[in-house]
């Protein structure tokens, strides 16, 4: 909680902060950051951040495994997850920018705006993936556990993946090899990143002002969303 991570720097029982996720709190946390708290954040560089964050390339993210999408003659994407939150909304940037490089409009029906949550999101995941007239070939989801999700709804309703539908996550969380298929999925530098929040912050300490760090990442095929076309 951002009030209280305040009041621990207030109260002096803290030097600084490391906070995992922006969620929707990006204006509490340049509101924090104009304050001059040491704050590091793992999440997405914002338009008027004031705040120092470290992430992985979400454009980047989104554009990769819909670029993919399309090499294996996909044609109707679904986007799941809920561009509400900084990161999500990055990806949905990259998704959308490779639907129209396709020469593709964006279909605001192929996009579910679901929770991280599981136990909020099956019940939205599994209405979304059993609305035939979607007719939705491929899915590019904002997480492995939303992945696995829209996998279960689609064999629920009859559907095989990735024959019928192709479906990527993101994250490339360690079970992501051994789900059934293997998920094909965006690869966070989650090691890397660990370091650089930590210098990042130790910068601050230093009072050395820092941007941004947006660090690279990558597709990691798996059966999912195989290397070749159908």
């Amino acid at each position: 909680h951002l009030d209280l991570a305040a009041h621990w720097f207030d109260s002096g029982k803290a030097i600084g902060v490391i906070l995992i996720g922006q969620w929707r709190q990006h204006e509490q946390l340049n509101e924090m950051a104009a304050r001059k708290l040491p704050l590091v954040v793992w999440g997405g560089e914002m338009p008027q951040q004031l705040y120092c964050s470290v992430g992985g390339d979400n454009v980047l993210g989104g554009s990769l495994a819909t670029r993919h999408l399309l090499k294996l003659g996909r044609k109707r994407i679904a986007f799941v997850g809920d561009a509400k939150l900084p990161e999500v909304w990055l990806r949905r940037q990259g998704y959308a920018q490779a639907l129209r490089e396709a020469g593709l409009d964006v279909d605001p029906a192929l996009e579910l705006a679901a929770p991280f949550e599981p136990s909020a999101a099956t019940a939205v995941v599994h209405d979304f993936c059993n609305r035939p007239q979607l007719g939705f070939d491929a899915v590019v989801c904002c997480s492995d556990v939303l992945a696995l999700l829209v996998i279960q709804a689609l064999r629920s309703g009859g559907r095989s993946v990735p024959n019928d539908v192709a479906v990527i996550g993101y994250d490339d969380m360690p079970l992501a090899a051994y789900c059934d298929p293997p998920l094909t999925t965006v690869h966070q530098p989650v090691a890397e990143a660990g370091a650089q929040l930590v210098e990042a912050l130790l910068g601050q300490l230093r009072h050395e002002r820092l941007g941004p760090l947006t660090l690279p990442v990558y597709l990691k095929l798996r059966e999912s969303a195989p290397g070749q076309s159908r």
